[in-house]
């Protein structure tokens, strides 16, 4: 039997939980009978709370992703970010979506379809970065006084011959952004029957000019 509390009401289930309504029908909360102790509520389901709680979450992400658009767009990354990193992300905004969707059961049944495909597209695109995608390798070096500090990021790409690219960096002061020099960005190639030796004879000719040797090559790189 319902109970009218004013505007709201009161309807009891066969399960022993009762859920309580506003005038325009919307869940405000459920709780459970105990006898001789009363009604006690004990978790709320307000529509409004859960949904300023998803907008909040949800612009958060959004200002995470445009933050590294910007980034991206003025030639500036975070160190530890590559290629294969973009998994992490989606991965990221994928939990942070599942911890809102387990509190209502029309979620649970959408996740419990998607998540099967969820997990396939997942494992595709982890194996394609760490096995279609080359690897980056990063090769870091100080200046003397350590007042900058260049990052060397090189893959290779390989069918019949050996091509390594690198692409140039220079890290920030507090060592979480990397400025891409792309103007200072070199490539080579070499033979099967061809070894790559390293970057050998690295020299700093004052604070802001490396120089060093690779593959039989001298490079000079300025850093302002």
């Amino acid at each position: 039997m319902d109970t009218q509390f004013g505007a709201a009401s009161l309807k009891p289930s066969s399960n022993g939980k009762s859920f309580i309504y506003n005038g325009n029908g919307e869940l405000l909360a459920f709780c459970k009978l105990k006898f001789g102790r009363g009604n006690r509520v004990y978790k709320g389901t307000g529509n409004r709370t859960y949904k300023i709680v998803f907008l909040v979450s949800l612009l958060s992400m959004m200002l995470m992703d445009a933050a590294l658009l910007i980034l991206f767009l003025n030639d500036y990354v975070l160190f530890f970010f590559n290629e294969s990193n973009v998994l992490s992300l989606i991965l990221v905004h994928f939990v942070i979506l599942l911890l809102f969707s387990l509190s209502h059961s029309w979620a649970k049944a959408i996740l419990i379809v998607s998540m099967p495909v969820g997990i396939c597209v997942g494992l595709g695109l982890y194996l394609y970065a760490h096995y279609a995608l080359p690897q980056w390798n990063d090769q870091y070096f100080d200046s003397p006084q350590h007042e900058h500090s260049l990052v060397l990021r090189y893959r290779t790409a390989t069918l019949g011959e050996s091509r390594y690219f690198f692409e140039v960096y220079q890290r920030s002061s507090n060592r979480l952004l990397l400025r891409h020099i792309k103007s200072d960005d070199f490539n080579f190639v070499l033979k099967h029957d061809e070894k790559y030796t390293g970057i050998q004879n690295v020299n700093w000719i004052d604070e802001s000019t490396i120089q060093f040797r690779v593959q039989g090559t001298t490079k000079t790189l300025s850093l302002n």
